[in-house]
């Protein structure tokens, strides 16, 4: 989601990856209510944070408490950043059946700097 966005908002300035500590298929319903916001990630897929260990990266950003515990530090990264987001994936209730969960990234990516 997060990869999404940032394409989606800021791509002529920034490249945009994302990665997980233990990357799984991407969850189709999330795939459904980001196009619904007219962002496709039908094509993207989900990365180990292995694939970007050794690159060096202007911008590290964890979204989550488990990113943050998982992927301590990138030693070639010039700004590591952590953003506290709820996971849309760990969602329950009516809310997250209707696929319309009002936590994530796409709450808060305009309060970001």
């Amino acid at each position: 989601m997060a990869e999404g966005f940032l394409r989606h908002f800021a791509g002529d300035r920034f490249e945009a990856a994302s990665a997980a500590a233990q990357p799984t298929q991407l969850n189709p319903d999330t795939i459904k209510v980001i196009k619904e916001r007219v962002i496709d990630i039908s094509t993207h897929r989900s990365k180990d944070v292995a694939e970007f260990w050794s690159q060096r990266l202007q911008y590290v950003i964890r979204v989550c408490e488990k990113a943050k515990e998982a992927c301590p530090i990138f030693p070639f990264a010039v700004t590591s950043l952590h953003w506290s987001l709820e996971d849309p994936a760990a969602a329950q209730g009516a809310e997250a059946e209707s696929g319309c969960v009002p936590s994530g990234p796409g709450r808060n990516r305009r309060a970001r700097p």
